[in-house]
């Protein structure tokens, strides 16, 4: 491909799981064609409003709104966003004039992606779940190629899909700054009060053991403001933040993850090595994060707790989470046997292998 001033659109927004993976492909295009310019589509309010400046990247809003799981009336309102963001789409398409379309999932993408298919632009839709999404099981009919994370997704995305892995944003190897027990809890980008609640339950069940252990606890803006009582309590040495700017860092310091099981989340561990006690999302869409957890509880690369599918309150779940941390804790072979799982599900390079096909898409139409 030819150096100079070309546009490539990434479609992206909403979650984490859906703006870092295509930063990391955004970073990888760049490599290869340096002279080039990134433009992300996104939404007005999701977490690429401040991510995506962050990350050195050009944002142009659009309108959209969720659809699934609102009421009638929130639904109604993101059906006409969701028409609004095509047309919106639709003219910044033209005035942008990318070789190619990234379209990263969730509602946030489906518009401008949608808009690239019908404009003849080179379109690709990434898809970083075990189980494909609203949005991508509609675009996957009209993208000219589909990437999946997991192997076993390739027969449900279509005869033009690719297995590449999951694209990931650059890890360094930051320096472990403790000697204990390294107990990292995540809940997304955004946190979660449920986990920050379980592990508030957790935290005295695990005082017995707190001379091992060492806590870094992400518990999301205006959450959790109780765990820093609950973990002192407890007489464990804890490290209570809001939000965790560099995950490099924390990861380092982690001997076992406990996470929600979103696809980025769990492109990260397995990229690290990282042993894990997965807690999904009871309200993720088709159920997207038990399927990703199974899929690596099968792997035998993390342990799954799903206190919602079991109905169990809070405090049983807490007791839970103490249960499987201190067997982890307890059972350093079994924990070595989950690195090495987890490590075997990583995919280096996926975000490489994704460039290289839109570089083709964007080749056998003509716009490179």
């Amino acid at each position: 491909m030819e150096q100079g001033m070309r546009a490539l659109v990434m479609a992206a927004g909403g979650t984490g799981g859906h703006v870092y993976p295509a930063v990391a492909v955004a970073r990888a295009w760049l490599a290869r064609h340096p002279g080039d310019r990134i433009v992300f589509l996104g939404t007005e309010r999701g977490l690429e409003r401040t991510a995506v400046p962050r990350e050195g990247f050009e944002l142009r809003p659009l309108p959209a709104r969720g659809v699934v799981g609102k009421n009638p009336l929130a639904a109604l309102r993101g059906l006409w966003s969701a028409a609004m963001s095509f047309k919106k789409s639709r003219t910044l398409l033209g005035e942008i004039r990318p070789v190619a379309v990234l379209g990263a999932g969730g509602y946030a993408s489906f518009a401008p992606t949608l808009a690239a298919c019908t404009l003849g632009i080179p379109t690709l839709v990434l898809e970083v779940n075990r189980t494909l999404g609203l949005a991508n099981r509609i675009l996957k009919k009209f993208a000219d190629a589909t990437t999946v994370s997991f192997e076993e997704t390739l027969q449900d995305a279509g005869p033009r899909a690719h297995w590449t892995g999951t694209p990931v944003r650059a890890l360094g190897e930051p320096a472990r700054e403790h000697e204990k027990f390294g107990l990292l809890i995540v809940g997304g980008s955004q946190g979660a009060e449920s986990l920050n609640r379980m592990m508030q339950h957790a935290a005295p069940l695990l005082a017995p053991h707190a001379s091992r252990l060492f806590v870094i606890h992400m518990r999301g803006r205006g959450k959790g403001e109780e765990l820093e009582s609950a973990y002192e309590s407890a007489g464990l040495e804890a490290r209570v933040v809001e939000y965790i700017k560099d995950m490099a860092w924390a990861y380092a310091q982690a001997d076992l993850v406990v996470a929600r099981a979103g696809a980025t989340t769990l492109a990260e561990l397995a990229f690290l090595g990282k042993p894990a006690v997965l807690i999904p999302f009871p309200h993720a869409a088709g159920h997207h994060q038990r399927d990703n957890a199974l899929a690596f509880e099968r792997a035998g690369a993390a342990h799954m707790l799903d206190p919602d599918a079991g109905g169990q309150s809070l405090e049983e779940a807490g007791a839970s989470l103490a249960e499987a941390i201190v067997s982890m804790l307890e059972n350093p072979e079994r924990l070595r046997l989950m690195q090495s799982r987890s490590r075997s599900l990583g995919q280096p390079g996926a975000a490489e292998r994704v460039v290289e096909i839109l570089e083709k898409l964007a080749g056998a139409k003509g716009r490179v």
